[in-house]
């Protein structure tokens, strides 16, 4: 059983990713309740709690991602990452290039 530092580090974590990347698979953009998101280490190393090294991911490509080599692995998440931050940019527009209404 986990103790409660684990615990707690795993729901800060969690929020963390969630602000910072959205609450959403980051392969398939599914949201909870639809499914269940996980926490996925992007060197396979479940040590490795760097921001940079943590994404969300529903189940099902968390654990098709698990069989992944490290640097395939790497690679799948920063071309998720980059599809991610296209959409944001589409769903919430460019920063800077809103326009004010007089």
């Amino acid at each position: 059983m986990p103790n409660r530092f684990q615990i707690n580090q795993h729901e800060i974590a969690y929020k963390f990713i969630a602000a910072r990347d959205g609450e959403h698979c980051l392969n398939c953009g599914k949201k909870p309740p639809a499914v269940v998101l996980q926490i996925d280490h992007a060197d396979n190393k479940p040590s490795n709690w760097e921001p940079e090294n943590l994404h969300l991911l529903c189940r099902k490509h968390n654990l098709e991602l698990r069989g992944k080599p490290k640097n395939e692995h790497i690679k799948l998440i920063r071309d998720y990452s980059t599809n991610n931050v296209r959409e944001r940019a589409r769903e919430r527009g460019r920063e800077g290039t809103g326009m004010v209404k007089e």
